[in-house]
């Protein structure tokens, strides 16, 4: 919500693009790994993150979705998730502002700390330690699947 509103905020024609396009890659990638973490709940009962591991041998239509979302995430070109980070950038570098240092140190902030989101999402439930289970998670059925 920050970064939208820093970019509504410059007011220019490219901030005003980049902050639709950010706000559709944010909701296609954000939209899926909130469903990926419903499918997560719903196959294995585990409702706490920090408890997950290992289970991309049993869910691996899921954790490929949850990889996608999360690459996006990262702003991993060729995904939507590049181009609207590359047009969040080109945004804060190309205003004229006296400030447009600050506001590219910001997104370049942002931008990598939201690579380091993704890793931890796109990583530890699916190639973590191995989380202790009480039986074996079966892949979703596809209308859940759907979603992500």
């Amino acid at each position: 919500l920050g970064t939208l509103t820093m970019l509504i905020g410059l007011g220019t024609r490219t901030a005003l693009l980049a902050a639709m396009s950010y706000l559709l890659a944010h909701s296609l990638y954000k939209g899926a790994l909130f469903m990926v973490a419903g499918i997560i709940d719903h196959q294995t009962g585990r409702k706490d993150f920090l408890d997950t591991g290992g289970w991309a041998r049993y869910l691996p239509v899921t954790s490929a979705c949850a990889g996608l979302a999360a690459l996006s995430l990262a702003g991993v070109m060729p995904l939507f998730g590049f181009i609207a980070k590359e047009q969040l950038l080109e945004a804060g570098l190309n205003h004229g502002h006296a400030l447009a240092p600050l506001f590219s140190a910001a997104i370049v902030v942002a931008a990598t700390l939201g690579v380091a989101v993704a890793a931890v999402i796109g990583i530890r439930p699916w190639f973590g330690k191995p989380a202790a289970l009480t039986h074996s998670p079966s892949e979703a059925p596809p209308a859940m699947l759907l979603g992500p």
